[in-house]
């Protein structure tokens, strides 16, 4: 340490003499020993970019500023908890702080620290420790400085500065008893100026990340001397613990690694969790490493044709390619773990391609080997997942990883340029995006195999465009692939092979689909794979150490439904290239082995999962499903002693098992889903099933199932059987119905129960035996079901209620002031209530739910009445018009009427909802004026309970207005006056109306002028002249046809000069009684401001009014009536 020393002192004395001197300062600590100095930390971040060297061309591969380490990868870092406020605590060797009143610090900005050096990164007991500050940007010199330092357990000490020189503070700190070996932070500093007694203080905590660690450590002796003893190249220290506790230097970082593998993965008899298998193993003694196997994809980026970057003699292509086999190497001396390559060392694959051969094999991690290129940079650096929440683990996976390869790398020499991020960017055709509408990584491999849910890195070891970095790629490839293994070893928790080995008590070596024979692995450790549907079609087991000697271990499968011969002691059990899966297993042990040891073993089995513990020839797996043996684990324990984990429900034979139905859907955007027994599709995604599969399990009777889809756009489909596919696939058509049935003996044994998770519905009840489940007529698709095997003599699982929703009739009403509104069905309301706006027209149909035949709806309307009957489809009522329907009569024609009765209601202004009528029947109002504001419809089968009550679905008013349009034709009223009497021309010719034709026109165009009715005009004339032909004190050359001013007792009443004006008179005596309205043609009843205006709106409102008596109104009314029907 003595160069080292020398050059700190000078450093300091520099920084005393010349406090602004940083830049060449920093660029000499860089090449400190990391053991021995710290060196300076940037304190602001214009420092920090002043070190990344911003000079970076465009041309560079990596050319953002980042920083040079990953927030992970702290060299010492400390947990928020660790740094607490405390009292501060003054060792007796301190220099300890004053007491004398002190005044309260301003809190100060970190850009007022121009650097920091801490002289040592380790400090031995007895030595002194110095730390240099220097500040810039001050308003005048520092005349004083206090340094605050935290130990790991909280104690704060304060020092004075030793001296102070042009803006710059040295603090030194001595550390002279053992109890002083700790870990220390620098906290603050607080520094007071010539010009003011105010104190001011920079907290270095707001700064502190990886870059800016502010740490050392104080150590002891010993430790110290093995350090120094241990030294290596790039100031990388191998230090490791013999079997008796005692530290010492290993001769490299390998060695300690190997040493530490071989240590650290061992339990003792004493803390073993399980009992132990000899006297100095416990069972599972690899357990503190991973347990599950891995597979690691190694993809050695450009070849063939492809060079890659080129500089100083290196092609890209070659030096990837040797690390590439390296880090392979180097990953084959560890058990659990299969590295793959993407790549021959003369092929160029795409990038889709290496990210498919990585899927193909299972990978669970994917790591790209490459060089950088770039004028004037240097250094090591690893892109890795963004932060978007597509398959979101793969970013901090693929953080940790790359931070821990850097870490091997810089090791070596390298400088550290962190752990990057890279996104795809803008892409107006949605190639930038994840399936999720999340941001998607911009480099290939990463965005490949990140689609796949495999975490991808790209690891640039170093400059092949720098002479230094490229002699690093020429001479230390195989260094470079042992430390890319490395890192993924620590990531993963991977041990040495050797010393598993060594320790182990059994072994297990297993051949898989697609990956080939993985490395061996040991005690109670995963061999084969889980959650990549990859089958183990061989296996060898062997017993090691101490067993091994007692005896051996044999085993047989059950392959394709027969099992095998025994096989033992490392030999082959099953075949290779001939996809025939193992699907179960049985292990036992021979000699004396087995009298000291139970073998227990388990299964893990494609549809199924991870199966219990077997033991001692017990079988475990299945046999009879064709389900191939995925992943085994097999551990020794002493005789007697506990499994390792639940024994239930170790083998599964179907042989053994019930009838049962499993199932699987199609799903959009996900495929074909695994079959089940439970709930097939998705529930809360808004994804329609487009097919469907049924089989039966294990029939102990003849039989099957038959199903059948009601697709989109297409209908019923054809039923399938068994295992067939029911809808389809590829089309984008969504199921919206199934009918599902048993066929043969089953079906006289078992009901099949059904029910659907339909869109905007949810669960529906449950169907059964080829009833409707679902939908139809509504366009919603099916997005789950699930489907149940219940004996006969069972009830069903659930509610049989509401499993089918279909459109039995549909209708559409306009509305005042909305107009058409959006079609509803089966019982819903159309229309609207509350809001006082009449509903003028409707239009009604059959839904698909209906059978054979039509609807027919007829509506009464203001000012018209009863419109001719209109079939379904078609509009009944006005528009544009603003005039309300008042009733509704509806009939169903064809098989329709024999199946259903269709039921509707109306909802009236102030009456609310009437009840309901039926079969054509009226419903509503008549002769109130009142309108209908909405309507239900409803199918029921026939002879069925109405919808709700009957009372009063219709209200019919025998009055009726004077005001309005006339009900009655100038046909019928003619028609009506024939009936009865011959018409008098020879009195009424010379007056204007030679024929009752004339006569009944011109009621009609005076009474039109007036807006009167001119059947009510008419009824009345003929009420008072008994058909024309008069008797009382009126005669008939008086044109007076409504008794104006006929009094009784002889008064003859007002006399007109022809028939005209007579009825003109009539007409407007009428509305004098109707309505408030003002004349049109000129006065010509001279007794029309007699009556008071308004005060006999409708016909039997005139009696007492017009005329003595109340059945007056009546009389005319049933003249009204008779011409109706005429």
């Amino acid at each position: 340490m003595k160069r080292a020393r020398k050059f700190v002192a000078c450093l300091l004395a520099y920084i005393l003499m010349y406090g602004q001197a940083f830049a060449p300062v920093a660029a000499l600590a860089a090449t400190t020993s990391q053991v021995e100095s710290v060196g300076i930390v940037a304190a602001s971040d214009a420092l920090q970019d002043a070190e990344d060297s911003p000079d970076v061309p465009d041309g560079a591969l990596s050319s953002e500023i980042e920083p040079q380490t990953n927030p992970d990868d702290r060299a010492s870092g400390q947990h928020d908890d660790e740094v607490q406020l405390v009292e501060s605590t003054v060792f007796e060797d301190e220099v300890a702080t004053e007491t004398a009143e002190v005044v309260q610090p301003l809190a100060a900005d970190i850009s007022h620290v121009e650097f920091v050096y801490i002289d040592y990164g380790m400090v031995k007991i007895g030595e002194t420790q110095n730390v240099a500050i220097g500040f810039t940007n001050l308003e005048d010199d520092v005349v004083s400085a206090r340094l605050a330092i935290v130990s790991s357990n909280g104690e704060i000490s304060t020092y004075e500065a030793a001296n102070v020189v042009d803006q710059s503070a040295l603090f030194t700190i001595p550390y002279a008893t053992a109890d002083t070996a700790d870990s220390y932070t620098l906290q603050s500093v607080s520094y007071s100026l010539s010009n003011s007694d105010q104190q001011y203080e920079v907290r270095f905590d707001d700064d502190a990340n990886d870059a800016n660690d502010y740490t050392y450590e104080v150590v002891t002796p010993d430790l110290a001397d093995t350090l120094a003893e241990s030294g290596s190249e790039d100031g990388v220290s191998a230090i490791t613990i013999d079997e008796d506790g005692e530290l010492y230097a290993a001769d490299s970082v390998e060695d300690a690694l190997n040493s530490a593998d071989a240590g650290g993965v061992a339990e003792s008899h004493e803390t073993a969790t399980a009992p132990s298998v000899n006297a100095a193993r416990g069972r599972a003694a690899v357990s503190t490493t991973r347990e599950d196997y891995l597979v690691v994809a190694i993809d050695p980026g450009h070849g063939g044709g492809d060079v890659g970057a080129v500089g100083n003699g290196l092609q890209e292509k070659n030096v990837n390619w040797g690390i590439a086999q390296a880090f392979k190497t180097e990953l084959d001396t560890y058990t659990g773990v299969t590295a793959y390559l993407t790549r021959a060392e003369n092929e160029n694959p795409s990038l889709q391609e290496r990210a498919d051969r990585a899927k193909t094999v299972g990978a669970d991690v994917f790591v790209s080997v490459h060089c950088n290129s770039g004028a004037d940079v240097r250094g090591a650096e690893v892109w890795a997942p963004n932060s978007s929440s597509f398959n979101s683990d793969a970013h901090q996976v693929g953080s940790d990883l790359g931070s821990r390869i850097l870490s091997k790398l810089t090791q070596l020499g390298l400088t550290n340029r962190g752990v990057k991020f890279r996104d795809y960017g803008y892409s107006d055709d949605g190639s930038n995006l994840y399936p999720d509408g999340s941001m998607a990584d911009y480099y290939g491999v990463i965005r490949n195999s990140r689609k796949y849910g495999i975490p991808a890195i790209i690891v640039e070891h170093a400059f092949i465009s720098n002479a230094a970095d490229a002699a690093v790629l020429a001479s230390n490839q195989t260094q470079l692939g042992i430390a890319d293994a490395t890192g993924v070893a620590e990531q993963y928790n991977l041990g040495k092979d050797e010393a598993a080995r060594a320790q182990a008590s059994v072994a297990v070596t297993s051949h898989v689909s697609n990956i080939g024979w993985e490395d061996t692995v040991y005690d109670h450790k995963v061999s084969g794979t889980t959650g990549k549907n990859l089958n183990v079609e061989a296996i060898t087991l062997s017993l090691l150490n101490g067993p091994a000697v007692m005896g051996g271990i044999e085993y047989k499968a059950n392959i394709e439904g027969s099992w095998t011969d025994w096989v033992a002691d490392g030999e082959q059990l099953g075949a290779t290239g001939r996809n025939t899966p193992l699907q179960a297993v049985q292990i036992q042990l021979t000699g004396s082995a087995a009298n000291s040891y139970d073998v227990y073993y388990r299964a893990h089995v494609t549809e199924i999962g991870w199966l219990g513990w077997a033991k001692n020839g017990e079988s475990a797996g299945s046999s009879g499903y064709g389900y191939g043996l995925q992943a085994i684990e097999v551990v020794l324990v002493n005789k007697g002693s506990s499994a390792p984990g639940s024994t239930e429900d170790v083998f599964r034979d179907k042989a053994n098992e019930p009838t049962a139905i499993t199932y699987r859907a199609h799903v959009r955007d996900i495929g074909w889903q695994n079959w089940t027994s439970g709930l097939a599709g998705t529930t809360g995604r808004g994804l329609p099933v487009e097919a469907l599969q049924v089989r039966i399990e294990n029939p102990k009777v003849s039989g099957g199932v038959r199903v059948q889809a009601h697709v989109m756009n297409i209908g019923w489909m054809d039923p399938v059987e068994d295992s067939q596919t029911a809808g389809t696939t590829g089309r984008a058509l969504q199921v919206e119905a199934v009918r599902i049935e048993l066929t043969g003996e089953l079906k006289e044994q078992y009901d099949i129960y059904y029910r659907t998770h339909v869109s905007n519905f949810g669960w529906l009840g449950w169907a059964k035996n080829g009833e409707d489940a679902g939908s139809q007529g509504f366009a919603y698709g099916i997005e789950a079901l699930e489907i149940k095997l219940v004996p006969n003599d069972e009830s069903a699982p659930g509610s049989t209620d509401d499993a089918f929703r279909t459109k039995y009739i549909t209708y559409q009403a306009h509305v005042s002031e909305i107009g058409w509104q959006s079609s509803v069905n089966d019982g819903a309301e159309a229309g609207t209530t509350g809001r006082n706006l009449p509903m003028e027209a409707l239009k009604v149909s059959l839904g698909p739910g209906a059978t054979d035949g039509d609807v027919m709806v007829r509506a009464h309307v203001r000012n018209i009445g009863w419109q001719d009957w209109v079939n379904g489809g078609v509009q009944a009522g006005t528009t544009g018009r603003a005039l309300p329907i008042e009733a509704l009569q509806i009939k169903l024609t064809g098989k329709a009427a024999d199946t259903y009765d269709v039921y509707y209601r109306l909802h009236v202004t102030d009456y609310g909802w009437l009840g309901w009528a039926k079969n054509g029947a009226s419903a509503g109002t008549q002769g109130y004026a009142k309108s209908a504001q909405a309507v239900q419809i409803a199918l029921v089968a026939k002879g069925t309970d109405a919808p709700g009550s009957e009372s009063n679905a219709f209200l019919q008013n025998d009055d009726q207005p004077i005001m309005g349009s006339t009900r009655v034709t100038a046909q019928q009223m003619v028609a009506q006056f024939k009936k009865y009497a011959s018409y008098p021309s020879d009195v009424y010719s010379s007056k204007g109306a030679s024929t009752i034709e004339q006569f009944v026109q011109t009621i009609v165009e005076e009474a039109s002028v007036e807006g009167v009715r001119a059947d009510v005009v008419f009824a009345q004339a003929m009420h008072e002249t008994n058909w024309l032909r008069f008797g009382g004190d009126v005669s008939p050359d008086q044109c007076n046809f409504a008794g104006i001013g006929a009094t009784g007792n002889g008064a003859h009443g007002n006399s007109f000069k022809d028939v005209r004006t007579g009825i003109r008179a009539q007409v407007q005596h009428l509305k004098a009684y109707a309505s408030t309205d003002g004349l049109v043609n000129p006065v010509v009843d001279p007794r029309f401001n007699y009556v008071q205006r308004g005060c006999a709106t409708t016909v039997k409102a005139l009696g007492g009014r017009w005329a003595v008596g109340a059945g007056y109104g009546d009389a005319i009314i049933s003249y009204l009536n008779e011409a109706l029907e005429l």
